[in-house]
């Protein structure tokens, strides 16, 4: 984004966070989640699959954010959201 914008990298987040109240990448990382969420919560679609959809190349790696931003794996979010019904 910052290139985009013909900024330097530092900038452009400075002034990101400034705005948003949080970095440029927590930002994607957040909304990556939010799109994982209602993916796990409405399909059956494999957690491999959807982190794919999500932007990620590896799985791995998705689950470990996904688990730090919701406090439960990929798989267990889709259970409980499925008790819940």
């Amino acid at each position: 984004m910052s290139h985009e914008l013909t900024m330097c990298k530092s900038s452009f987040q400075y002034i990101y966070k400034d705005l948003f109240g949080v970095g440029p990448i927590t930002d994607v990382i957040r909304s990556r989640t939010e799109h994982a969420k209602y993916l796990l919560s409405t399909t059956d679609i494999s957690v491999k699959k959807i982190s794919e959809l999500c932007g990620y190349n590896n799985d791995i790696h998705f689950m470990r954010q996904f688990k730090k931003m919701t406090k439960a794996t990929p798989t267990e979010y889709r259970e409980e959201k499925r008790n819940r019904k």
